[in-house]
C-alpha cells in the first residue's frame, strides 16, 4: 500500500461519511456571524470615508479627516456609532451563509454524479467538476439574500 493510494482510500472514506448538515450550519453561521461583527465597524468607516471624500479638502489635517469619521455629521456615538446597522446585517447574513451552506453541500454531489454520467471518470476532474458547481450554485444563492439586505443597510 503506497501513500497515494492510502491518501486516495482515506479520501474517498471522508467523502463517503454521514455529512452533519445541521452542526455545519450552525458552526458555519455562527462562525460568519462573528466574522461579520467583527468586520463591521471597519466596514461602516469604509462607507464614512468614502462620503466625506468628496469634502476632504475641507479638512486641514489627515487626522481631522479621520476625527469626522466618528463626528456627529457621520451619525456620530464614537466607537459605539461604529456598530450601527450591526443588526440588519447580522439577520441578512444568517440566512444567506445557511443557504450558502445548503446549496453547497447540496449541489456537490449531484454535480458529481452528473460528471461521472457524462463519461468522466478521472476522479480529480470530477472533483473539480463538483466543486466549481457547488461553489458557484452557493455563491449564487447565498447572494440572492445578502446582496439585498447589504443595499438596504
Amino acid at each position: 500500500l503506497n501513500r497515494a493510494s492510502a491518501e486516495e482510500m482515506l479520501s474517498d472514506a471522508a467523502a463517503d461519511a454521514e455529512l452533519d448538515l445541521g452542526r455545519l450550519l450552525l458552526l458555519g453561521s455562527g462562525l460568519y456571524t462573528l466574522l461579520n461583527a467583527t468586520l463591521h465597524p471597519l466596514n461602516v468607516l469604509k462607507t464614512r470615508a468614502q462620503v466625506a471624500s468628496s469634502r476632504a479638502a475641507a479638512y486641514p489635517s489627515q487626522l481631522d479627516f479621520f476625527r469626522s469619521l466618528l463626528g456627529p455629521q457621520y451619525g456620530g456615538g464614537g466607537v459605539r456609532g461604529l456598530f450601527a446597522g450591526l443588526v440588519p446585517v447580522l439577520v441578512g447574513a444568517i440566512p444567506a451563509r445557511a443557504a450558502y451552506i445548503t446549496a453547497l453541500e447540496g449541489m456537490r454531489p449531484r454535480a458529481a454524479k452528473a460528471a461521472r454520467a457524462a463519461g468522466i471518470e478521472s476522479k480529480p476532474t470530477v472533483d473539480t467538476i463538483a466543486n466549481g458547481a457547488a461553489g458557484l450554485a452557493a455563491a449564487s444563492t447565498s447572494m440572492l439574500i445578502y446582496v439585498p439586505v447589504d443595499v438596504v443597510s
